[in-house]
């Protein structure tokens, strides 16, 4: 009689943030993210969930809040969101990610597949103002300056129950003038 084999250790669940700066790189530094990208996309032994930070464009938000504080807040803080799509979309084509994640139900599909693959993921598809409902109410982000696309890559951790988190960031070294510091 044949023995069927349950599958007990599924692929594992990585969430990938890669942060703006990061994305604006150039040169050497980009090649390597790129290069990076590749190790993921060819892995069978997990799904990645790649999110993107928003670099030079959501930090041209928060100099224009600075310069105009009257602003709303909570207001800029969705502005913010909505344009991490753009961001997303330069990612879909700079790093050739062809697995892209745009609704809550893309997400929940790809969350329910077992296949090792990386997918680009929209913050919209888990994150959108009416739809918060499922982050706990002591976990959900506060609509200012203070939550980031970390907050945001930690929230996509939290909802898919990943089994790890990584946070690929460009350091600003500009100040540091010693290995010491």
């Amino acid at each position: 009689m044949p023995r069927v084999r349950l599958q007990t250790n599924p692929t594992r669940i990585v969430v990938v943030k890669i942060g703006g700066a990061s994305l604006f790189s150039t040169g050497i530094e980009f090649d390597r993210l790129v290069d990076y990208v590749e190790t993921l996309k060819t892995d069978e032994t997990s799904r990645y969930f790649i999110i993107l930070g928003g670099g030079d464009t959501i930090e041209s938000m928060r100099t224009l809040h600075r310069n105009h504080p009257y602003l709303d807040l909570s207001k800029m803080h969705w502005r913010c969101v909505e344009l991490l799509q753009g961001t997303c979309d330069v990612a879909a084509e700079l790093l050739d990610l062809e697995h892209r994640l745009a609704t809550t139900d893309q997400l929940d599909k790809a969350f329910s597949d077992p296949t090792a693959r990386s997918y680009l993921v929209d913050v919209t598809s888990f994150y959108q103002k009416d739809a918060i409902g499922w982050i706990p109410p002591d976990l959900v982000p506060a609509e200012n300056w203070e939550t980031t696309s970390d907050t945001l890559a930690w929230l996509l951790a939290l909802r898919l129950r990943a089994d790890e988190l990584q946070l690929i960031k460009k350091p600003d070294c500009r100040d540091v003038s010693s290995i010491e510091q």
